[in-house]
């Protein structure tokens, strides 16, 4: 029986995870440098743990989506230091482009990203009534006590 519905477990079907939900892999009790707040609440919030974060559909990446309009390795967010201060930067490898504020980024030039930045893979902005296929973040910094 299950211990929280007190059905039979032969009758209750294991919960899968939907193949199109992103996933992300990082360890549990790190402090993230950084955060991208999602759009649509289809996508979950990705905490940067990692000094270089890859986004894409390889199960390699650190963030992976399951939408084909997201290459391999669609883009690394990395953290660098300048002068002591960590520096967010975001880097364009996809074929389809990675958005910064709707301006498609050129590929393999790795661009400053700012707290508030709209980031957007594969389109600049959504198609009328679809919303929840945008894959688009909003890049925070963490909070710092």
């Amino acid at each position: 029986l299950c211990a929280r519905c007190k059905k039979p477990m032969a009758l209750l079907r294991k919960k899968r995870q939907r193949p199109d939900r992103p996933v992300y892999k990082a360890a549990a009790q790190q402090v993230p440098w950084g955060i991208l707040v999602p759009l649509s609440k289809r996508n979950p919030e990705i905490p940067l743990l990692l000094d270089a974060c890859t986004i894409g559909r390889s199960a390699d990446c650190t963030m992976t989506f399951e939408d084909e309009r997201i290459s391999g390795v669609h883009a690394v967010i990395h953290r660098e230091d300048s002068d002591g201060c960590p520096v967010a930067l975001i880097e364009d490898r996809s074929t389809n482009g990675t958005f910064i504020n709707g301006k498609r980024l050129e590929k393999g030039l790795r661009v400053p990203l700012s707290p508030g930045h709209l980031l957007s893979f594969a389109e600049d902005k959504p198609e009328p009534g679809f919303m929840d296929a945008f894959i688009a973040y909003t890049f925070l910094p963490p909070i710092i006590d």
